[in-house]
């Protein structure tokens, strides 16, 4: 087998996860190794172990110059149980998301076991790059509050000693940009997943108020919910309701997706969490007006950036952006 210098672990091979994969290796030679993008809690137990073994059997006598892997594992475990090369190479690991501060929408008490997984991770890299200066602010300082809660050998000195290794890089909006589609009404786009931290409720709210000022338009939702998510009633709802004026709805291919952005002259989001907000900025890549909550990420994202608007904090605030936008495109027109 080829020897090459460069190692990716990816054990959530998905989604954004895989669009950030997949363009950071490409034209480089690097070796790839994933695993399958579902059970999340079973690869952040699971994946050390697998990818150690798979080391172990098939390239046991290579030396490697990097080793890349992503947040959904145990670092620190996978380079003890591979071979011994492995520790020689720079290790790096990447944050995509962290199991400390994404919500849990259970309720039951958050189990820690996975955010010590991430802070022994990052204590075993040689640097750590986040997907945005919010999220690394945000997970260190609140694993710093974390750490001060243990009843002894909370070892928050390391927060300090991963802070000084720490780098931002955004992950590539990938969408493919194709021939604006100019709208005979203004087209309304929401796309995340379907859970609470996306904060679905806004909108449905906001298109409600829209519908009730005898503005004219259409709509896409798009996203969908895990088998264990309890948020589907309301997106049911609103499908029933606004049915004649949607164009596009739930999950589609990513063809169809880069199609429902390439129509959108709106694209809102209503997040109150997330780390990054790839949804949106690839909407805004695609020309889209963006109408974006003054918070989490998207004041460092959007900066100075035309075609956005950074609309507080309240649906309120969200419907006063939004009916002036879509009266505006109406003259326009």
């Amino acid at each position: 087998m080829q020897n090459k210098a460069k190692l990716f672990l990816e054990p959530y091979y998905g989604g954004s996860h895989k669009s950030f994969a997949d363009e950071y290796i490409k034209d480089k030679a690097w070796e790839l190794l994933t695993l399958p993008p579902t059970k999340w809690r079973w690869r952040m137990r699971h994946a050390a172990i697998t990818f150690a073994n798979i080391l172990n059997e098939q390239y046991a006598d290579c030396k490697w110059e990097q080793i890349f892997a992503t947040d959904m594992m145990n670092f620190a475990e996978f380079l003890a149980l591979a071979p011994p090369a492995v520790r020689d190479a720079e290790k790096i690991l990447y944050f995509h998301e962290n199991q400390l501060t994404y919500p849990d929408s259970s309720k039951t008490e958050k189990d820690y076991h996975y955010a010590f997984t991430n802070f022994v991770s990052a204590i075993a890299a040689d640097r750590v790059i986040f997907n945005s200066h919010y999220h690394k602010n945000e997970f260190l300082d609140e694993m710093t509050k974390l750490l001060k809660r243990m009843p002894d050998y909370g070892h928050v000195e390391e927060i300090n000693k991963i802070r000084a290794k720490t780098e931002v890089l955004y992950p590539p909006a990938d969408i493919k940009i194709l021939p604006r589609v100019k709208n005979d009404i203004p087209v309304i786009t929401w796309a995340a997943r379907w859970e609470e931290d996306k904060n679905p409720q806004d909108f449905f709210d906001v298109i409600d108020k829209l519908a009730n000022s005898g503005v004219k338009f259409r709509i896409n939702v798009l996203g969908g919910s895990s088998e264990s998510s309890s948020i589907g009633a309301p997106f049911d709802a609103f499908k029933e309701k606004y049915d004649s004026l949607i164009d596009s709805w739930g999950f589609v291919s990513r063809v169809e997706y880069e199609k429902a952005l390439n129509c959108t002259d709106i694209f809102i989001s209503t997040a109150i969490h997330e780390f990054y907000g790839i949804s949106a900025v690839e909407a805004h890549k695609a020309g889209a007006f963006c109408i974006l909550p003054d918070r989490l990420a998207y004041p460092e994202v959007f900066k100075n950036k035309d075609s956005v608007i950074l609309y507080g904090q309240t649906s309120s605030e969200l419907f006063k952006c939004l009916s002036k936008k879509t009266a505006n495109i109406m003259i326009l027109e």
